[in-house]
């Protein structure tokens, strides 16, 4: 949170000194175990404007953080790592003097390289860990037309492996408004060039406001792009052939609504896509988080729509997304409190709370279908068989799926 009031009383945006909050899951509650604040805060730092996790590392952005060698408040990267007990900060990493100006903006973690992208996005630092320990900017990632406007780009990252992925929402070089996403590789000596740009194929489309995969599936919001209604926002589909990324197909909601800009979020595990509608309106939030599943056929289908229930009302609700497979956890930057103060809240959701176990083939209905795949998952050793939850696959998971097929959805 950058606004947290760390270091004053009063409103809780008036200090914007900044913090993380660390919680736990204990028992399916998420209970607060550490609150990070670096010892020489200063108030308006900003700390918390952006953070990545990876494994035992964490990197948190301060966006106004003193450097102590000029004096200026140029922003700093924050290195922590967990000791087994509690995050404990190992380093900061400091911009280049001739780039230090609102830094940084965006993390992204890739194992031991880091993207940093800053306020007024026109270009993204990569830095890399040396096998001294020492954080080294390794190169800077630019726009590959000087002549553009920022563009949103490095908005949102996304890597699988040795593929990094950013966009620029607002790229305005073949449509207006169209946006474009830009693919780069790692090369054999480490750094990221640039191999394939993703371009619309139609005018105002915001391509490139979101990024991530789903395996090995390219996903790209495009949030105001058009389809059945007007401006209702899609995710587009890619996949590698071998030689580039090519459109394999979209997801959409099943009930679009239009202006809703579905897609301005995404974020994927495993085989579920969670997209966000952020100018949908419900009773207690702007902004509504739908969930998608794959199917054995790599089709997808949408499975659920999550909405908070707000004390009071939560705006930019989905504008940040997480799941660990079993919970999904959707911030809502703007959720006010019971003064009307808007503070920022996250909602932490059970997965497996409504879910129809047993109809595999996503279709909505119980039918033999489902039991052939459960026998082909079963016999195939996948994990999705494991239906009494021992971690073994036995005639006890037939039992279970045959008690929970009987028992309906």
């Amino acid at each position: 949170s950058t606004d947290a009031n760390t270091l004053c009383p009063g409103p809780v945006v008036s200090c914007s000194t900044g913090a993380v909050f660390v919680y736990d899951n204990v028992a399916g509650q998420l209970e607060l175990v550490q609150t990070i604040v670096p010892p020489d805060a200063e108030l308006y730092d900003n700390f918390g404007i952006s953070l990545d996790v990876d494994g035992t590392r964490l990197v948190v952005g301060s966006l106004f953080a003193r450097n102590p060698s000029s004096g200026e408040r140029t922003g700093a990267i924050f290195v922590y790592e967990f000791d087994g007990v509690e995050w404990v900060e190992v380093d900061r990493i400091w911009p280049p003097a001739s780039l230090a100006q609102d830094f940084p903006r965006k993390l992204h973690l890739i194992g031991n390289a880091l993207v940093a992208t800053p306020v007024n996005a026109v270009n993204a630092l990569v830095y890399m860990l040396s096998g001294t320990g020492d954080w080294e900017l390794l190169q800077i990632l630019e726009h590959p037309d000087p002549s553009q406007p920022p563009a949103g780009f490095g908005f949102e990252w996304a890597s699988m492996g040795d593929w990094l992925v950013t966009g620029a929402y607002m790229d305005r070089r073949v449509h207006p408004g169209g946006g474009a996403v830009f693919v780069f590789r790692r090369s054999s000596s480490g750094v990221f060039e640039i191999v394939q740009e993703l371009f619309p194929d139609e005018q105002r489309m915001w391509m490139g406001a979101s990024v991530g995969f789903a395996g090995s599936t390219l996903l790209v919001g495009a949030p105001v792009a058009s389809r059945d209604v007007p401006f209702q926002g899609i995710v587009r589909l890619y996949e590698y052939d071998g030689e580039r990324w090519v459109l394999s197909g979209e997801v959409a909601q099943d009930r679009p609504r239009d202006g809703r800009k579905f897609g301005m979020v995404v974020y994927a595990e495993g085989d579920r896509i969670f997209a966000t509608a952020s100018e949908e309106w419900t009773a207690d939030s702007i902004g509504v988080v739908y969930g998608f599943e794959r199917d054995r056929e790599g089709r997808w289908a949408q499975t659920d729509r999550f909405v908070p229930t707000s004390a009071f009302f939560a705006r930019q609700y989905g504008s940040a997304l997480t799941s660990d497979g079993r919970h999904l956890l959707a911030a809502a930057r703007q959720d006010e409190s019971s003064t009307g103060e808007q503070v920022g809240a996250a909602y932490f959701f059970d997965l497996s709370c409504g879910a129809c176990t047993p109809d595999l083939d996503l279709d909505g209905a119980l039918t033999i279908f489902d039991f052939l795949l459960f026998s082909n998952l079963f016999q195939d050793g996948d994990a999705q068989a494991d239906f009494d939850g021992d971690g073994e696959l036995t005639v006890l998971d037939f039992l279970a799926f045959q008690d929970a097929f009987d028992a309906g959805c």
